[in-house]
């Protein structure tokens, strides 16, 4: 099969309400994230949420009013940091490790950092979601608050 008709098998195999931007290389890391589901927008108070784009909006089943990045976001990501592969990233936040999957999944060597890491149960859930994509060793997951943690981070491992 040529690279067209891969693509557009993978295009064809979306869900309803998902898209990916045309010549993005397509990646779907779902079964890794079992408490991802889409949820109605109106579930969110949050002023800045997109809610006139029309792709399905993703969040984790334990908290359904913090969505993640929807499917083409997630894959911008993931296509600009395939530029990056064998480089280092810094992610600062990564709710449930939806867009660091995304990142390192791309081959980049990823620091992340996000306070909620500091609890057990988000920790475990980001990292055996890792685990399950086969990234967790390429991921270094940081509990702490931006800026003082990006400079104890750069501190500990002499790097700018």
């Amino acid at each position: 099969m040529n690279k067209e008709t891969v693509e557009f098998i993978d295009r064809d195999l979306l869900a309803e309400g998902d898209y990916v931007s045309p010549g993005l290389e397509i990646i779907k890391p779902d079964q890794c994230f079992p408490n991802m589901i889409v949820q109605d927008t109106s579930a969110s108070d949050w002023p800045y949420l997109r809610r006139d784009i029309p792709h399905n909006w993703y969040v984790d089943q334990r908290e359904k009013s913090v969505g993640f990045l929807n499917r083409d976001e997630a894959h911008i990501l993931y296509n600009t940091a395939l530029k990056f592969r064998g480089k280092r990233a810094l992610e600062i936040g990564c709710w449930y490790g939806w867009s660091a999957c995304h990142l390192a999944l791309a081959g980049v060597e990823l620091d992340v950092i996000d306070p909620l890491l500091a609890k057990p149960d988000i920790y475990d859930s980001v990292a055996h979601s890792l685990q399950s994509a086969g990234v967790l060793e390429s991921v270094n997951l940081v509990s702490g608050y931006s800026p003082d943690a990006v400079a104890e981070l750069a501190e500990q491992q002499q790097r700018k």
